[in-house]
């Protein structure tokens, strides 16, 4: 089987209803998730109105990511994941948000 290529992914995520696939992701890490993101974003040690720079490694669809910048709004986060699917969900489902 051929590794799809980066253009293929984001062909394929186009078509994909991302909002079914969230919730499946969801339903998977648990309830307690939400609230370890909106604590992960809370020890942030810096004032909100800041630009940050953060790298979000191992990514999954970026829900670290969105939770830091819900409460940071002017932070910059690029994706690092283990495949180019994760990456390509991470930034089609933040485009969405």
């Amino acid at each position: 089987m051929a590794i799809p290529t980066q253009a293929e992914i984001e062909d394929k995520l186009r078509g994909e209803d991302l909002n079914t696939w969230l919730d499946l992701w969801r339903a998977e890490q648990g309830p307690a998730k939400p609230g370890a993101l909106k604590l992960i974003a809370a020890v942030i040690p810096f004032p909100i109105d800041q630009s940050l720079r953060v790298l979000d490694v191992g990514c999954g669809p970026g829900d670290a990511g969105r939770a830091i910048h819900s409460r940071f709004p002017h932070a910059r986060i690029p994706w690092i994941g283990m495949s180019s699917l994760s990456r390509c969900a991470a930034r089609s489902i933040a485009a969405m948000v």
